[in-house]
Order: structure tokens, then C-alpha cells, then sequence
């Protein structure tokens, strides 16, 4: 729902009545305290310009815009890192001429507020004084750093839905992982589902990994050893630019060991029957996302292991000669990295680039 900030901004300049000024629709979606200030700000503007200003705090764009007003003005400040602005000339055209400038947020409250009323006061001067091609010179000079500068674009609403609902992204990687003392780094695959909430800030990701059969000799003894682990690990976004994110998780899964003794009988060595072992472990995880142009993203990720059994994976086979002592025994922290890319399957991705 929106909640109403005002319906008529006052005006104290001196000129036309108030039932003689033309009237601009603002919406805004922001921070209380940022919407405060904007309408500050914007109050100013319309004083300076002789306008009335209706203004609303939602969070959604109109569908429709009323049909008494000369211009609506859409800002949403939603966004950690931006501001998009849509100015819309309702005065010389019915269906909108629609012009759309997005700004990098830098320093604080005031300073954005103040530059995005810059550019709403370049685009009404604009509109007064019908004249198309002074808009797009006017808000090149009022707006500062430009992200984006598109004379046409997908309505609003469009727009903003492409980056709400559950997010869904598909990763692969290869993995590096240290398993134990007698092995060295061994290499394997993952792959892995994460699921997003609209936010992006919350997200569950399924993931499993395969580290083929390595040897792990333990004296004169020699096992041959393979993992297949398994997580499901809640993460949290810490940072959320448009090319750049980072997010941080702790859950836990299993690993399953599978180990086959080298075994020696008399003059013949022969790999022994494999003994499957289930460890359930905590595992804590950092990831790092570098989005590319389109729908794909490289990922870094960093997992760090804690087994929470201190099993044997297996031991010698029963008759056969092996020195004293476990075959395979994994470490209990055992740390991974893991490099590899993903792409989105929705718009609202972690892994999707920002709607422009």
C-alpha cells in the first residue's frame, strides 16, 4: 500500500495561485528518512518553478498517472547502490514520453537527494519550456556520474517485477580439498543450486561434490580413497553491486568415504572390497560472484569442513597382513576451494545482472 506524504506540497513562492499552478505527481520508494529529505528538496524545486508537487511514498510505480498533472516523476531509491529516476512529459504527449537517468549513490543522504532533485528540476524546466532536445543536454549537465541514459525504456513496472520473486541459479565448479595427512590437495567436482528470496539478501544453496579415487598410503600400506559430499548451507548476501557480490553461509551434509585397501597375500598385492563410511559434518562458507555482461557469473568459494565423528573410514580386512592402525583416516577440518561459473535461471538470480 502507499502511504501518503502529501497530497499538495505547499508552495510560498510568489506568482499563480495555488489553483492556477500546474501540478507534478511524485512518487518515491525509499527510507523514510530518505523520502523526508527528498521531499525537502523537491519542495524547493517546485517553489523555484512555481509548481505544486503531489506526493506519495510506495513502492511500486503507478500504472496510470493522473490526468490533471503536467509531469510524473518516479524515483526509486530501493536500491543500496543506485537511484533510478523516470520523468514522464504528460503535458504535450497522452501516452508519456518517458526519459529514465540512474545515478550512483555517493556520500550521504543530502548529497544523493540533492543531486537526484537536480535532475527532476532539469527535466520540468525542460517540460515548461517545450523544448525536447534542451531535456537531454539539461540532465547530462545536472546529473553527475551516469550509469545509464536510455531516451526510451520498458515501462517501470516492467522493469521492477524482472527483479522480484525467487531466485534460482545453477553453478559449476572444480574443487581443490585437503583430506588428509597421507594425501596430498586432492581435485574434484561441484555442482550446486542456490534459491534466493526476493531481497537476494537470504539464500539456501544444495550442492554436491565428487573427489575421484586418490592414494593414500599409510606406511607400507597403500588405500585407494574417493569422497562424495553432500551440503545444504543458508547464506546471507553481505555485498550486492552490480558486477560484484559476496555472501557468507553455515550449514552442514555428510561425506561418504569410500575406501579399498591395497592388500598383500604372499607374493600378490591386490586392492581389497571397498568400505563405504557416512561422517556428517558442520561446514562454514564464503563465495564470491563476479558478474559478466549477460547471464553469467564467475564464483569463488571457500568451505571449511568440520567432521563431526573421529571414525575410522575402514580398517585392515580380516586375514590380511596391514601394519597396526587405521587404512584411511580423514582430518577433521578439512578445508576446499572451489572455482567455476553460474548462470541464472530468474531474473532475481544471485547470480543475474541487475535490470537496467
Amino acid at each position: 500500500m502507499a502511504g501518503v506524504l502529501g497530497m499538495l506540497w505547499p508552495s510560498s513562492a510568489s506568482g499563480a495561485p495555488d489553483a492556477q499552478r500546474q501540478v507534478v505527481a511524485v512518487e518515491v520508494n525509499a527510507a523514510d528518512d530518505e523520502a523526508g529529505t527528498l521531499a525537502v528538496e523537491l519542495g524547493d524545486v517546485m517553489q523555484h518553478l512555481d509548481l505544486r508537487m503531489r506526493l506519495e511514498h510506495r513502492s511500486e510505480p503507478p500504472l496510470l498517472w493522473p490526468s490533471d498533472v503536467l509531469a510524473g516523476v518516479w524515483i526509486d531509491a530501493s536500491h543500496p547502490d543506485r537511484v533510478t529516476i523516470t520523468v514522464i512529459d504528460l503535458n504535450r504527449r497522452p501516452d508519456g514520453q518517458r526519459y529514465v537517468r540512474t545515478l550512483v549513490r555517493e556520500g550521504s543522504i543530502a548529497v544523493f537527494t540533492e543531486q537526484v532533485a537536480q535532475v527532476v528540476r532539469a527535466s520540468l524546466e525542460s517540460i515548461l519550456a517545450v523544448d525536447v532536445e534542451r531535456l537531454s543536454s539539461a540532465l547530462d549537465a545536472a546529473a553527475g556520474p551516469l550509469v545509464v541514459a536510455l531516451p526510451e525504456a520498458r515501462p517501470a513496472a516492467a522493469s521492477k517485477a524482472m527483479a522480484t520473486g525467487v531466485g534460482l541459479d545453477f553453478g559449476a565448479a572444480v574443487t581443490e580439498q585437503a583430506v588428509s595427512p597421507n594425501s596430498g590437495p586432492i581435485f574434484g567436482v561441484e555442482a550446486a543450486v542456490r534459491i534466493s528470496l526476493p531481497s537476494r539478501r537470504l539464500g539456501l544453496v544444495a550442492s554436491g561434490a565428487y573427489d575421484p579415487r586418490f592414494d593414500a598410503p599409510n606406511g607400507p600400506a597403500i588405500s585407494e580413497v574417493s569422497v562424495a559430499s553432500f551440503r545444504l548451507i543458508p547464506s546471507i548476501e553481505l555485498i550486492d553491486l552490480d558486477t560484484f557480490g559476496a555472501s557468507l553461509g553455515g550449514g552442514g551434509g555428510a561425506d561418504l568415504f569410500s575406501v579399498a585397501p591395497l592388500v598383500v597375500k604372499g607374493s600378490m598385492a591386490k586392492i581389497d572390497k571397498a568400505v563405504d563410511e557416512v561422517d556428517p559434518v558442520v561446514s562454514g562458507q564464503l563465495v564470491l560472484h563476479l558478474r559478466l555482461a549477460g547471464h553469467l557469473a564467475l564464483i569463488m568459494a571457500f568451505d571449511l569442513d568440520y567432521d563431526l565423528l573421529n571414525r575410522e573410514a575402514a580398517g585392515p580386512s580380516k586375514g590380511v597382513f596391514v601394519p597396526p592402525g587405521p587404512a584411511f583416516e580423514p582430518w577433521r577440518l578439512r578445508p576446499m576451494v572451489a572455482f567455476g561459473a553460474c548462470v541464472p535461471f530468474t531474473a532475481a538470480g544471485a547470480c543475474a545482472s541487475p535490470p537496467q
